[in-house]
């Protein structure tokens, strides 16, 4: 409270807007009311630390393709990478993004503890 400046009126409206918005849970008040035990939910983790979103997977196989893309051809990338990351991006198509969102989801939800 004291680094961003709020007394406990503002603090305590902060933390209750975060409370219904579903980004933190609190455990414990202090006796003045305030939050003391406070515990980020999902909805927290996925805005505040990049936790991956729900339907996440496409958005990253998106962003990845168009990256792989992107540096394929950048003039600056050596001539032999450009070719093994256009290969790359060709194989990828052939697999499908259906399939390689469901394994990018599987790789996501593995690492979050999902």
């Amino acid at each position: 409270m004291n680094d961003l400046g709020l007394d406990e009126d503002e603090a305590r409206r902060a933390l209750d807007a975060l409370v219904r918005g579903g980004y933190i849970t609190v455990e414990q008040f202090t006796a003045n009311g305030l939050p003391f035990f406070i515990e980020p939910t999902e909805k927290g983790l996925q805005y505040c630390s990049g936790w991956p979103t729900p339907g996440g997977s496409s958005t990253f196989l998106a962003e990845f393709l168009s990256a792989i893309d992107a540096r394929a051809n950048d003039a600056a990338t050596p001539e032999e990478e450009r070719g093994r990351l256009r290969r790359l991006a060709e194989a990828a198509g052939g697999v499908g993004k259906e399939l390689l969102s469901d394994i990018i989801a599987k790789v996501i939800e593995h690492h979050s503890g999902m």
